[in-house]
C-alpha cells in the first residue's frame, strides 16, 4: 500500500518533487516511542539511505517527546534539521517519512495511516491546517481518496 501511493504522488502531475524523489523510509512507533517497524519505499537514491532513514526515525522520537503534538510540524526546526514529515496515530504512536520533500512526505504519512485506520479525519484536518499541506489535499481530490 505505501508503495502503491507513493508511486501515485511521484506520478501526480505538479507534485513539487524532484528528480532524486525516489522513495524513502518510513517508520512506525508505538505509544511507548519504541520503533516498531522501519521500512524502505519506493527507490531512495543509496548514497541518500542514511540520512532518510535518520530523519524518519528522527521525527518520530521528536513526537514522542511531545505527546500533545499532532505533527512533527508542531516541532518544526529547519535550522536544527527538524522538519515535517511524521503524523501522531491514533493509538498515540506515530507514523513518519523521509525521502521527499515535507510536504508530500506527511501526505505519505497521512495517506497510510488513514487507509490503515490509524487517525481520524477529524486529526487529519489538525495536521494539513498546521502545516498548510495543500499537496495532500491535491492528491486526495485526484485520486479521490480520503473522505474529508
Amino acid at each position: 500500500m505505501a508503495n502503491r501511493f507513493l508511486k501515485e504522488l511521484l506520478a501526480m502531475p505538479n507534485n513539487g518533487l524532484k528528480p532524486h524523489h525516489l522513495g524513502g523510509y518510513l517508520t512506525r512507533r508505538g505509544p511507548d516511542g519504541r520503533i516498531r517497524f522501519t521500512y524502505v519505499i519506493g527507490n531512495p537514491p543509496v548514497e541518500r539511505q542514511k540520512e532518510y532513514g535518520e530523519y524518519s526515525r528522527e521525527k518520530g522520537r521528536r513526537l514522542n517527546v511531545h505527546p500533545h503534538h499532532f505533527s512533527s510540524w508542531w516541532s518544526r526546526r529547519k535550522r536544527l534539521k527538524q522538519y515535517g514529515g511524521a503524523i501522531r496515530t491514533e493509538d498515540g504512536g506515530s507514523l513518519s517519512f523521509s525521502g521527499t520533500n515535507e510536504m508530500a512526505e506527511e501526505a505519505l504519512a497521512l495517506l497510510i495511516a488513514d487507509a490503515r485506520g490509524h487517525i481520524t479525519h477529524e486529526n487529519m484536518l489538525r495536521v494539513i491546517k498546521k502545516s498548510r499541506n495543500h499537496l495532500f489535499i491535491r492528491f486526495c481530490a485526484y485520486y479521490h481518496l480520503c473522505g474529508i
